[in-house]
């Protein structure tokens, strides 16, 4: 499973005692048995808080423990912190395999593709969630072209260079999967993208102009439509997600929703995505977005 950074999950168990088992269990408390069961997926992570909370609630109440078998993935930007945060979190998580990667480097796109296929071993895998984005408080009057070329680098060209490297490893799951028409446990690839680029709803959230921002989440949304009409026939269903406003290092305190109520959410509607929502794009309560 890929987020904002990176990162996968497969059914890894924390140690008991360990602030990863507080979390899972203080969720597993509020959250109904969801039915998202992607034997491999890779998951971008760059919100401190939102990603690993994400990776950790992910296949929770399974009752079909012996299909978690494969490793999951984890790709972060290369900074020290993330060094440490997620290396920390695999110690607790045999399962958990973090895999460096930088959006905007193809090199670095193919090296992790061939290390995660390498750690599948035959295998593919169910889902990729692009998450990876950047956000600049810049106007109209104050966007530079700087700024519109580095947000559509990582926001649109990143998601795009990533699904490109990973999408023959998302045909060999589709290939091999039992299962008829489309869902996140058979192959999937889903955009993490915003509200804030739906040209619809402009009028309604333009206080925060954020240019770059939202100019990049439209072509992001219209990436994920273009997905979905190449990949359908093939079983890989591409979806376009909008998380929410919530309370992270990008959200800010003022967001409306706390990371484990989008993240409930968010997992809710993976675990229902069918070929209904075969390039559509949805909220966290599965609710349909005006493109």
């Amino acid at each position: 499973m890929y987020v904002y950074g990176h990162y996968i999950h497969t059914r890894a168990r924390a140690r008991p005692g360990s602030q990863s088992e507080r979390l899972n269990a203080r969720f597993a408390a509020r959250s109904p048995l969801l039915r998202v069961r992607p034997r491999a997926a890779l998951l971008g992570a760059r919100e401190l808080r939102f990603a690993p909370l994400l990776s950790l609630r992910f296949g929770e109440d399974n009752d079909k423990p012996e299909r978690w078998g494969r490793p999951a993935f984890c790709e972060e930007f290369l900074s020290l912190i993330w060094e440490v945060v997620l290396r920390r979190l695999a110690l607790s998580h045999p399962n958990l395999i973090v895999v460096k990667l930088e959006v905007t480097n193809l090199a670095s796109i193919r090296e992790a593709a061939t290390l995660v296929e390498t750690h599948l071993r035959g295998a593919g895998l169910n889902m990729l969630i692009n998450n990876a984005a950047i956000f600049t408080e810049n106007t109209l009057e104050t966007t530079r072209l700087e700024d519109m070329i580095s947000g559509y680098t990582t926001n649109v060209v990143g998601p795009l260079m990533v699904s490109q490297a990973f999408l023959p490893l998302l045909r060999r799951a589709a290939e091999a999967s039992g299962e008829k028409g489309l869902s996140c446990n058979k192959a999937a690839i889903v955009n993490i993208s915003s509200a804030l680029g739906s040209v619809e709803l402009a009028h309604k959230n333009y206080s925060k102009p954020v240019i770059p921002y939202r100019c990049s989440k439209a072509a992001l949304n219209m990436l994920t439509k273009c997905q979905a009409l190449s990949y359908e026939e093939e079983g890989i269903l591409c979806t376009a997600v909008h998380p929410g406003w919530v309370k992270t290092d990008m959200g800010t305190q003022q967001a409306d929703l706390t990371v484990e109520e989008s993240v409930q959410g968010i997992l809710q509607v993976f675990s229902k995505l069918n070929h209904e929502h075969s390039g559509a794009f949805v909220n966290w309560k599965g609710q349909k977005v005006p493109w």
